[in-house]
């Protein structure tokens, strides 16, 4: 039997590309706009 590996990322931005950067969640998520993809807040 074949088995499947699988793995979920979840992006993060941040407030520069140190390292060691705080997280910016300040920025809307993508699907606030007219196409709604993903179909649900995250």
């Amino acid at each position: 039997m074949k088995k499947d590996n699988k793995a979920t990322v979840f992006l993060n931005a941040t407030e520069s590309d140190d390292g060691n950067s705080a997280n910016n969640y300040g920025v809307d998520p993508l699907n606030l706009g007219g196409g709604l993809w993903p179909p649900y807040n995250y």
